[in-house]
């Protein structure tokens, strides 16, 4: 089993790879087959008893757990709930793990009724199960990024375009807090959804690189007209940003050394307490907070159990709400922290990351996809995300 203390040695060397050759390695979160198998929620023993096995704590690797496509009314999980067999995180450092879910088969806790995904052999059909049969469903969404994308992403790009669409296979809806290290990030969106808009989305994709001391910033953010009524913004915003951290191997739970951090939100004006006018400087106010945490405690190792610091993945989620948010204007900020004393720029390479923001309107009612091409059309500068045209065959009658 990976411990929380240390990243594997098969890990490091599997992120060394992965560097080196700039490619993704998507990894099965392990097997539990020591009947009785695993109950959901898990008990307090089986929390201990079923964490990941190596090398599914590998950072840059994209690791999967297996959800069941059948359900059980006893003794067994309920239809897309975690797989009795199906390991769970968190990783090394508080890591989430696994980082996406896929079905993967069946079974009862007992390990007395199996339901397998179906396949082919030389012998003709098959059906078995394990995490190892939902990896390869990731696997082939993840490559068909890759396909579709042109030019090829980085695989950094890839991964935030895997995450950002990926939704808990229960509601279709955000994994909720608590359930980040049994389900990750969720099932991802299958091409060639996750990589268009409707017309009430709009997606921004940022791909850049940072610098310690230095940041990004995009004052005055460009915010659909259309939900913005009587002084008030409407709309739901959810955030990916993924990065290749910098590692350190002695380090040991301090493995990754950089941290990308991302602000969302709107200037507001305040007034005095003491005088009732209003403050010359607005102040700013966050709206798109991260997602998998609990606020409260400011201390590193809270920072990093309950706010996933230093984690190589991110999402952030803001729903303004029927009642809105007031607000002057938008800002979008990226910043990059870095720990060991690797502030220095001369010898920190430049850190690439990539960067998801998309816009909604949860009525599906306003054209913010139109609105949001218009003004970016019109005061930046940016291209839209090539996709492959798809090939049609037709046959002859």
């Amino acid at each position: 089993m990976c411990s929380l203390d240390e990243f594997s040695k098969l890990a490091e060397e599997l992120d060394n790879l992965q560097e080196k050759y700039q490619v993704s390695f998507v990894i099965s979160a392990g097997n539990y087959d020591t009947p009785p198998l695993l109950d959901f929620p898990r008990t307090a023993s089986q929390l201990q008893a079923g964490r990941i096995t190596t090398p599914a704590d590998s950072v840059l690797g994209i690791t999967v757990g297996s959800v069941s496509h059948v359900d059980y009314k006893k003794n067994g999980p309920k239809e897309h709930h975690p797989s009795a067999f199906s390991r769970h995180g968190a990783g090394p450092n508080y890591v989430i793990k696994p980082d996406l879910v896929h079905y993967g088969g069946s079974c009862s806790t007992d390990a007395s009724h199996i339901a397998g995904i179906r396949s082919v052999n030389g012998m003709g059909s098959a059906e078995n199960l394990g995490t190892s049969f939902a990896t390869p469903l990731v696997s082939r969404t993840l490559a068909q990024i890759y396909h579709q994308v042109t030019p090829t992403p980085s695989p950094v790009m890839a991964r935030a375009l895997l995450t950002h669409h990926a939704r808990d296979p229960r509601t279709a809806l955000r994994v909720p807090d608590g359930d980040e290290n049994f389900f990750g990030f969720g099932l991802p969106t299958v091409v060639p959804y996750c990589l268009k808009c409707t017309p009430h989305t709009s997606t921004l994709v940022f791909d850049d690189v940072l610098r310690p001391g230095y940041y990004l910033e995009w004052d005055d953010f460009p915010y659909p007209p259309s939900l913005r009524r009587d002084g008030k913004y409407f709309g739901e915003i959810w955030m990916t940003v993924a990065f290749a951290p910098a590692r350190g191997a002695r380090w040991g739970t301090e493995y990754c050394e950089a941290h990308i951090d991302a602000h969302f939100g709107v200037y507001c004006q305040e007034r005095s307490r003491e005088t009732g006018q209003i403050k010359p400087k607005p102040k700013f106010v966050g709206l798109v907070p991260p997602e998998h945490k609990n606020p409260g405690l400011l201390y590193e190792s809270y920072q990093v159990e309950k706010l996933r610091k230093w984690a190589p993945v991110r999402t952030y989620h803001g729903d303004l709400g029927e009642n809105g948010e007031r607000g002057l204007r938008w800002r979008l900020m990226v910043r990059l922290l870095t720990r060991h004393g690797i502030e220095d720029e001369e010898a920190f390479k430049p850190q690439p990351f990539s960067l998801v923001v998309t816009i909604s309107d949860p009525e599906k009612k306003a054209r913010v996809y139109d609105e949001m091409a218009q003004i970016i059309r019109n005061r930046f500068q940016s291209q839209n995300l090539t996709v492959r045209a798809a090939a049609r065959i037709r046959a002859k009658p």
